[in-house]
């Protein structure tokens, strides 16, 4: 499962963020806004499979993607500063959230 889910952050997810900086037009910017929300959601489905239930991805232990995502972290938190959108939602993600909190 790591397998999928980390190069699906390095080559989809994350280039999301970083289209979203050059979006022209409050289109464009809301469509990439979408679909990073989207990919939020479904990362957050595979933490709670992978996690089951623990505090990481891993489970009780760092795991692949708690280093594959977690890298990102710094970022998230630095487009949220510049965009103004908060991404990791408690309503949304909340393990995701819990997670991030941890790190």
């Amino acid at each position: 499962m790591a397998r999928f889910w980390a190069p699906y952050i390095d080559d989809k997810w994350f280039p999301l963020l970083k289209e979203l900086g050059g979006a022209q037009g409050d289109e464009a910017r809301a469509s990439i806004v979408e679909k990073i929300f989207e990919g939020l959601v479904l990362l957050e489905e595979a933490f709670v499979k992978c996690s089951k239930g623990k505090a990481l991805f891993g489970g009780d232990n760092v795991g692949y993607l708690d280093i594959a995502l977690g890298c990102f972290l710094g970022w998230i938190k630095a487009t949220e500063i510049m965009t103004g959108i908060k991404w990791l939602d408690e309503t949304k993600t909340p393990g995701l959230v819990g997670w991030a909190e941890r790190r």
